[in-house]
């Protein structure tokens, strides 16, 4: 399980997204090195007067799930393969796609793969590959940022994925995952102490403390601006420069040798800062 903040920060003009990176079954710990917070590229293909395929838009929008990581990786890697892929029929008009669409289609995958999966479960309960999952971004047809919100949902006898759009409101934020309860007993104590708080140090705060299990490892953040999705390194400071890191999705990028010339990751983010 998990815990995903969401929030919209009206002096950056930007959604943000925070995360723990733990991924664990019953009592079992898989691996602290989980990723949960993925971006959603989008390429819009149209055709021109010689019939050859050409780019006409490209955007990218935040993926954040909690529940079974089977079937939530599996939709974002089916369903991300597609928004690359999206060829203008006809004379529609290859231009932006909006992220309403973008999240339509995630729930219909994602509806797909949970069916699919508990139809071969061998006895395992259909719930053990649910997931819920937040589609964040700045839509480019509405010019507004959005976030929706797909929650898998048993409703008799039917299996469905419904979707709802969130209210990103000044100061309010959107919470998903098993932790929910613990991270609002946090915010509440930090709250009463009179200590300055933020979203960003109660996570941090909640992951130091290790109290819930199946919520741990490590700070995973992603910022969704109007140019795009940038799934940020995260900078982890600690009292002995030696041990500082720069990780990418739990990944220690400061170990990876350069891609062709390229590092991995752009602003960097630390949440003890």
């Amino acid at each position: 399980m998990t815990i995903i903040v969401l929030w919209y920060d009206d002096q950056s003009k930007a959604i943000n997204c925070a995360s723990d990176s733990r991924i664990s079954s019953g009592n079992a710990i898989t691996t602290d090195n989980g990723p949960k917070i993925l971006p959603i590229p989008v390429t819009c293909w149209k055709q021109d007067i010689s019939k050859q395929w050409t780019v006409a838009h490209t955007h990218s929008f935040g993926f954040a799930f909690a529940g079974s990581t089977l079937s939530a990786t599996s939709t974002h890697a089916i369903a991300a393969a597609c928004t690359q892929s999206l060829a203008g029929i006809g004379s529609h008009p290859s231009g932006a796609v909006s992220l309403e669409a973008i999240a339509k289609l995630f729930r219909s995958v994602g509806e797909r793969n949970v069916i699919e999966m508990s139809s071969r479960s061998n006895g395992a309960a259909v719930s053990s590959y649910f997931f819920d999952a937040f589609i964040f971004g700045f839509c480019p047809v509405q010019k507004e940022h959005q976030a929706f919100v797909i929650v898998s949902n048993m409703a008799d006898p039917m299996f469905k994925m419904v979707i709802g759009r969130l209210q990103l409101r000044r100061h309010g934020f959107q919470l998903l995952g098993s932790g929910e309860k613990e991270f609002l007993k946090i915010l509440s104590e930090v709250s009463r102490s009179g200590k300055p708080k933020s979203l960003v140090s109660v996570l941090s705060e909640m992951l130091k403390r290790q109290e819930n299990r199946s919520v741990g490892g490590y700070f995973q953040y992603g910022v969704a601006r109007q140019n795009g999705f940038n799934l940020c390194p995260i900078l982890n400071l600690d009292d002995d420069d030696r041990n500082r890191t720069v990780t990418f999705l739990g990944l220690d990028v400061s170990t990876v040798s350069p891609v062709d010339g390229y590092m991995i990751g752009y602003e960097a983010f630390s949440p003890d800062v």
